[in-house]
Parts: C-alpha cells; structure tokens; sequence
C-alpha cells in the first residue's frame, strides 16, 4: 500500500490546456514509524490568506498538500481572478460578434427604395412635361426660375436614365448572345 500523494493531483480550478503540464515532483516516502515525519508546515512561508488562521480546522496531510500545490502554482487559489478573466475574454468575443453582425440585405434594401424613388420623380417630371406641352403657349410670356438643388435633381434623372438604357442594351445583347448560342 502507498502512502502519499497521487502524481495526478491537481488543485485550484483546473482550465484544459493543449499543452501537457510539467509532473508533479515525488517526494520520497518516508516510514510510518519516522520520527522526522512529524514535521510542522512552516506558515511562514505561505502568502497571508493562508497563514494561520486558515489552517486552525485542517489536518496535518492537508497543510502539506496546500503547500505542495502553492509550491507548484502560486495562483492556485486565485479562482475570482481567473474567472474573472475567463469572463471577460468571453464578453470581450460577444461584444465582437456583435460588433460584425450587420445585415445580409439593408444595402441592397437602401439601394433598391433609392432606385424606386428616383424612379417615381422621373415618371411625375415626365407627367408634369406633358402638361407643360399641353398648356402650349399659354405661359409662354411669363418667366420662369430654376434652382440649384432641381438642377442636381435633373442630372441625377438623366444618368438613372442613361443607366437604365445601358441595361437595357446589356439584356438584349445578352439575349440575342444565348439566342444564338442555341441556335447553333
């Protein structure tokens, strides 16, 4: 039977890690019977939070094993700091995910209330020409006045218009290209 701790001990919060940890050191094992086995953990030199009044309820085995493991990793019982680091890289990957998240289709949903927009000022300014034609000469004699913003206004309508021929030219050449492409 063994008397002692175990190689695979492990204290404090344990995080998996890829890389294997260095083994824990054996300790020779002494007699039952030693005298020397009866040896105090020296409190000294423990940090502060452990020094004394903590080990009051706690057995002679379990003073050596807190030692050890302090000896081996002095963050051992610093759990609130680890977790609270574990914490904030994790709201720190939520707040980006966030930050990335935008929508598949609001640009195309813009472009398209934009498109349709231009599209309605350019059929009432193609209503409001028929009616100026209509009326002839009737104001004729009177002046008329046109602003800078209506000129943009106008030029943003004859490229939309100048676009939508363009397109149109593409379908069509598009279509006679699989026309022909089926023919043959």
């Amino acid at each position: 039977m063994s008397v002692g701790p175990s190689n695979k001990k492990q204290y404090g919060l344990i995080i998996p890690k890829a890389k294997a940890t260095a083994p824990v050191k054996k300790r020779p094992l002494s007699s039952v019977f030693n005298v020397d086995s009866d040896e105090d953990v020296d409190e000294k030199t423990l940090p502060a939070h452990l020094q004394k009044n903590s080990f009051k309820g706690i057995k002679r085995q379990a003073r050596i094993d807190i030692q050890r493991a302090l000896e081996d990793d002095p963050t051992v019982y610093q759990y609130d700091e680890v977790y609270d680091d574990m914490k904030q890289t994790k709201q720190n990957q939520i707040s980006e995910k966030k930050k990335d998240k935008t929508s598949k289709y609001a640009k195309n949903l813009i472009r398209n209330a934009a498109l349709r927009k231009l599209e309605n000022d350019r059929h009432f300014e193609r209503k409001c020409q028929r009616e100026l034609e209509e009326e002839g000469d009737e104001f004729a004699d009177k002046e008329t006045f046109v602003t800078s913003s209506y000129k943009k206004k106008l030029a943003e309508l004859a490229e939309l218009e100048d676009e939508i021929k363009r397109k149109a030219e593409k379908r069509k050449k598009y279509r006679l290209r699989l026309c022909v492409d089926t023919t043959a």
